[in-house]
């Protein structure tokens, strides 16, 4: 076996991935259009395509250094990326519920682990006021190793979440070898495991974005309506310090509130009279952050939630939910979805008049403009006894996973939800509650 056991690891959930983010896509110049063709942005390199592939039995079998950059790909077939090897003819289909797909023996797996090796060849152009350049894979099931030119990138699981890596340093003007190595299992799959069809591979969009050295890393963004008027708070953090613009704009493209600022903090506006979002009128302002070489463009809303005497209120007025779970799922391409699927299922919904979705493992992807449901996520370990929980088989990584940031849909808003320490005690205490099954339920009320 050429790589190291990270996949049996309680101490290793990543290595060498930059800090988890907001989602966004920059450009160059402020743009429109990039939910939906986010790859207009010039900022943006889509990596996906037809990659050499190579399925193994076991990832004891894969022994030769197929990550080098000229070497000899004999035996090689092709795949697109993204897709799931199982629905490309590899491996066999697998559906399980509560039972585990293997036996359960945390924080172990099957020794001969099913593997996938992937070599890509791509050019790559250096862009003068954007020199910076971080690798995204969006979904990669269950875990993976990365090289870039022959030289060792780093590891990653959370495989419905993005692996972002900093590869400045190892791309080269021209031609860029890039290869990986996916494996079937890892100590992660006890902690996703649903009622679902097992699929694996590269199953998401893989693709670079080109930074600045100076430029937004990050934002969080936090919304109250108050009577006749809404607050909204951006924390932001950057790579390195860099003024930078912030407009709130409503859907007319008229300015109600913006704002400057220099260095990671926090700033506050406040917007009179809001048009509140709710799913028959999904209104949505936008947000855009400048500065001298970048733009990011982004949809928030508002809204308000409360309960009086056990009966749920939203906006003011008493609602029921009517929803159903939704799975990335299609019987054709798996769990790799577009956003064409993504309207047609959201669009079935609608016209059946749901309202709601316990939305499972979401795409990491901006849908803010067909997003007229509520939703939350879900966070589930089905399976695991509360005493592993509590003892040291699981513990460190339970605890990783718990600090781990991952995107947040309410809706209106898609955003990064961050976990602390007082909120992984009460997820702990309620997994010994509720026995089997914990649900981590996302909607803020």
């Amino acid at each position: 076996m050429i790589v190291p056991r990270y996949y049996e690891d309680l101490t290793v959930l990543h290595e060498n991935t930059v800090p988890a983010r907001a989602y966004y896509i920059p450009a160059s110049v402020r743009m429109e259009d990039l939910v939906e063709h986010r790859e207009h942005s010039d900022r943006f390199q889509l990596l996906n395509g037809q990659w050499k592939f190579k399925y193994y039995e076991s990832i004891y079998d894969v022994m030769e250094p197929f990550y080098e950059k000229d070497r000899e790909l004999s035996g090689f077939d092709s795949i697109p990326v993204p897709s799931v090897w199982q629905m490309e003819g590899y491996d066999t289909h697998q559906y399980t519920n509560i039972r585990y797909p293997f036996p359960f023996d945390p924080p172990y797996v099957p020794q001969d682990i099913p593997c996938g090796t992937y070599v890509h060849h791509f050019d790559y152009q250096k862009v003068e006021n954007a020199p910076k350049a971080f690798l995204n894979f969006e979904g990669v099931d269950s875990c993976f190793y990365v090289w870039l030119n022959g030289v060792y990138v780093g590891y990653s699981q959370v495989s419905h979440a993005t692996s972002e890596f900093d590869v400045t340093s190892l791309l080269q003007e021209g031609e860029n070898t890039l290869a990986v190595l996916a494996a079937k299992w890892c100590d992660g799959s006890y902690l996703e495991d649903q009622d679902k069809f097992r699929m694996s591979g590269i199953f998401r969009d893989v693709y670079l974005l080109k930074r600045p050295e100076k430029a937004v890393q990050d934002y969080f963004i936090k919304t109250k309506v108050n009577a006749d008027r809404a607050i909204v708070q951006i924390e932001l953090s950057f790579y390195h310090p860099i003024t930078t613009k912030i407009r709130v704009e409503n859907r007319e493209g008229q300015c109600v509130a913006n704002a400057e600022i220099s260095y990671n903090g926090q700033v506050e506006l406040e917007i009179k009279d809001p048009i509140l979002w709710n799913t028959e009128n999904p209104y949505l302002y936008t947000v855009v952050f400048e500065t001298d070489e970048e733009v990011i463009v982004d949809r928030i809303g508002f809204r308000t939630i409360e309960i009086k005497d056990k009966v749920l209120y939203f906006n003011g007025q008493k609602i029921k939910f009517r929803g159903a779970n939704r799975h990335d799922s299609d019987p054709e391409t798996g769990a790799v979805i577009s956003i064409e699927q993504m309207k047609k299922d959201l669009t079935l919904m609608k016209e059946h008049n749901f309202n709601y979705q316990k939305q499972l493992y979401v795409e990491a992807i901006d849908i803010d403009e067909m997003s007229f449901m509520m939703a939350y996520i879900q966070l589930t370990l089905f399976g695991i006894p509360a005493k592993v929980i509590q003892g040291d088989t699981l513990t460190l990584k339970f605890q990783q996973v718990l600090y781990t940031p991952f995107y947040f849909l309410s809706g209106i808003e898609y955003k990064l939800q961050r976990i602390n320490s007082d909120t992984k005690q009460e997820l702990i205490e309620l997994k010994n509650n509720q026995k089997q099954n914990m649900q981590l339920q996302l909607f803020q009320l």
